[in-house]
């Protein structure tokens, strides 16, 4: 599969040929970096090439978060790919997954070795509980590290300049501190790794896999439901809406795709979950009057491998049974 950086081409406007499409249609990953780490997206994104379709964009933050968007609004994207502070802005700011690069024990320990190299007393800049602990590398090796950690790019830019004065002579980091240090005429070394890139891709790569076999679950599991006579809800531990079918849609008068991931509890309170996912115990057909209409409502407790992981309402119209009857 073509490694891309230009947006995907549009689809067709049928939602039948547009699912199926989008079902035969490799992963979709997006990688997302700029400066030193576009390179190696740019040069490792073709290791995974004949599994995924990857798009690599050399912007950050909220351009990023504008970007994927753009790209989303064209093609799904099944899972975006980043690192530090760049990532964990796109966390916050986007529903799709997303993949950190992640610094390990060797990478930091390699850049802390060659740092000794160039000065006796180095700075570590990291973003937010992304580096190992020091201590077992202070036990190992007579390195004089003062660390910092940052949350954003102008909390970055103040970490080093305290360093300097603190009399650092050459810091390790992340793309953005290392710009900053050789900016103020420090020596820069980037912490991250190839290999900490290529195992973020094949993460990627497995997150967009699993999320692709759970999608089709979902869509034949909702196409059975949209069969059944019965009004089905299914909510997950913390009572968000995951199916609602056409049925109890029509019952309740609103489209499912406007409920999916409310809470049902505060959507429509008279069918609220929140005591059979508090007690785990069934409730079974009690008649309810559900936006005017009398229903024979049923609510059991989803258990799977012996835990509680969602509930299930189903309800049935009176009228049509004893039609039926």
């Amino acid at each position: 599969m073509p490694v891309s950086s230009t947006p995907a081409e549009g689809l067709s406007a049928a939602a039948p040929l547009r699912r199926a499409t989008q079902a035969s249609a490799p992963p979709r990953i997006v990688a997302v970096g700029y400066r030193r780490i576009n390179k190696m997206l740019q040069e490792l994104a073709a290791d995974v090439a004949d599994r995924a379709s990857v798009d690599v964009l050399d912007v950050g933050f909220e351009q990023a978060v504008a970007r994927v968007k753009d790209l989303q609004a064209l093609q799904p994207v099944d899972v975006v790919v980043a690192a530090g502070s760049n990532g964990g802005y796109l966390r916050q700011h986007l529903d799709v997954p997303v993949v950190l690069v992640k610094v390990g024990g060797f990478d930091l320990m390699q850049a802390l070795s060659q740092a000794r190299r160039l000065a006796d007393r180095i700075g570590l800049v990291t973003y937010e509980g992304m580096a190992p602990d020091l201590s077992r590398f202070d036990r190992l090796f007579d390195f004089d590290v003062a660390q910092r950690s940052y949350r954003t790019e102008d909390e970055a830019r103040a970490c080093v300049r305290e360093l300097q004065q603190a009399g650092v002579g050459v810091v390790v980091g992340s793309g953005v501190a290392v710009d900053v240090a050789e900016q103020l005429g420090l020596p820069g070394l980037f912490l991250y790794s190839m290999d900490a890139v290529r195992a973020a891709l094949e993460d990627a790569v497995e997150v967009a896999r699993a999320a692709r076999i759970e999608q089709a679950k979902r869509e034949r599991l909702n196409t059975i439901l949209a069969q059944v006579s019965d009004g089905v809800i299914a909510v997950d531990q913390g009572e968000r809406i995951l199916t609602l079918n056409p049925r109890m849609a029509q019952w309740l008068g609103v489209a499912p795709t406007d409920w999916i991931g409310q809470v049902l509890g505060r959507v429509c309170p008279e069918l609220s979950l929140q005591n059979t996912l508090r007690l785990g115990q069934p409730e079974l057909e009690s008649i309810e009057r559900i936006k005017g209409k009398a229903l024979i409502v049923s609510r059991q407790p989803i258990i799977e491998q012996g835990v509680l992981t969602g509930a299930v309402l189903t309800a049935q119209d009176p009228i049509s049974i004893q039609r039926v009857d």
